[in-house]
């Protein structure tokens, strides 16, 4: 099947229809946008979905936006920009952000692409790439400044699901999994006085990212929790605090709520118990949300480290390719990808270009089905 219908139509408008629905979330935006675009600006919506902000942006008086969207759902945001009479002063752009040069310098960034603890799997490097290449010197960014926090639970319930990977299941060992299972970041769907009462103690700011001079995307940051509390930590729980501007605040925290998402969940490889009183050193880092590592230090005892990095088992193969002493080589189907890319002359047509590649490589493509999967990828991708 070609990349074309290879996505999951139902797992978009799952996604999309919760955050239409989060109106909290949602008009928290509209009210950040209204006041921050201005009658003639231009705007660029990172991430912009179905295009909603970019419909705000629109609403504010936005002469033009660009919205960024590199996935399916960039088709979908072009209907609704015809069904609302905005084709003429959106345009949406179906790439990474990375790959978009636009004909002029934009008054405003918008982006709502955000995780339960703030930082998206690619957000704050995009955001420094658009602001460096894109936006003007005196432009603005929605959001202002991203804030994470943090505090010690204890969460049983929650720390169960690392069981499995410790007892027997069905007369076998899977005890080698748990190792990884305890160096991911989860996302725990809690209530918030359930969350709040799992505190040991008053939570801490993590630290505070300004969008308008950030340089880097590999941020961290530390803090010192005192428990007021006795109990058994099972790790730390996370959530962020964005500033949009002139007191709009998007959070996920159990006091605000103006989004309803989970909360961050970082667990230790054993639950630590504190008594009142306790002094608890925490540092989290991460590299552009992608990958995330804690530490959780007591006074006068060793540090404990996880890291997303040791999340799942990497093959030898696997690891040694992200090496930068790493020298690739071509493989056949890599030869064969060159060899289509080669022929894309815009003259030639699909049921040609499959019936070239078998030609050429009649062992790797000896049906019509995997030809025509192979170059239909290329063609969506590459053309």
């Amino acid at each position: 099947m070609s990349a074309m219908f290879g996505s999951n139509p139902e797992a978009i408008f799952h996604f999309h229809s919760n955050l239409l629905l989060d109106r909290a979330r949602t008009e928290t935006l509209h009210r950040a946008i209204a006041d921050a675009v201005r009658p003639g600006d231009v705007v660029l919506d990172l991430g912009s979905g179905t295009g909603i902000l970019s419909f705000f942006a629109c609403e504010a008086g936005a002469r033009r936006v660009y919205a960024v969207e590199s996935g399916d759902v960039a088709e979908l945001s072009k209907l609704l920009c015809v069904a609302n009479g905005l084709q003429d002063r959106i345009v949406v752009l179906n790439h990474s952000s990375y790959n978009v040069v636009l004909p002029e310098k934009v008054d405003a960034i918008i982006t709502d692409t955000f995780h339960t603890f703030g930082l998206q799997d690619g957000l704050l490097g995009s955001i420094i790439d658009a602001r460096r290449r894109l936006l003007k010197t005196d432009g603005t960014i929605v959001p202002r400044s991203i804030e994470l926090f943090v505090a010690l639970v204890e969460l049983p319930d929650v720390y169960r699901r690392f069981d499995v990977w410790t007892a027997a299941q069905y007369g076998f060992d899977f005890s080698p999994g748990r190792e990884f299972a305890t160096n991911n970041l989860y996302s725990i769907p809690v209530e918030a006085d359930v969350f709040q009462k799992a505190w040991l103690g008053p939570p801490g700011s993590l630290i505070h990212i300004r969008l308008s001079d950030v340089e880097t995307s590999n941020v961290g940051g530390q803090a010192t929790l005192t428990t007021t509390r006795s109990g058994v930590m099972h790790g730390l729980g996370g959530w962020f605090a964005a500033e949009l501007g002139d007191g709009n605040v998007l959070s996920n925290s159990p006091d605000i709520r103006t989004v309803s998402w989970k909360y961050a969940f970082f667990p230790l490889d054993r639950p630590m118990m504190l008594g009142v009183g306790e002094s608890i050193s925490v540092r989290i880092d991460t590299c552009d949300g992608a990958t995330w590592r804690w530490e959780v230090e007591r006074a006068g005892g060793s540090a404990r480290q996880r890291t997303t990095f040791r999340g799942f088992p990497w093959s030898a193969e696997g690891f040694h390719k992200l090496s930068p002493g790493y020298a690739p080589k071509r493989t056949p189907i890599g030869d064969a990808e060159l060899f289509v890319l080669g022929l894309l002359d815009g003259h030639r047509m699909i049921t040609d270009l499959e019936e070239e590649l078998r030609r050429r490589y009649p062992e790797q493509f000896s049906t019509p089905e995997s030809a025509a999967s192979f170059v239909q990828d290329i063609a969506w991708r590459c053309s």
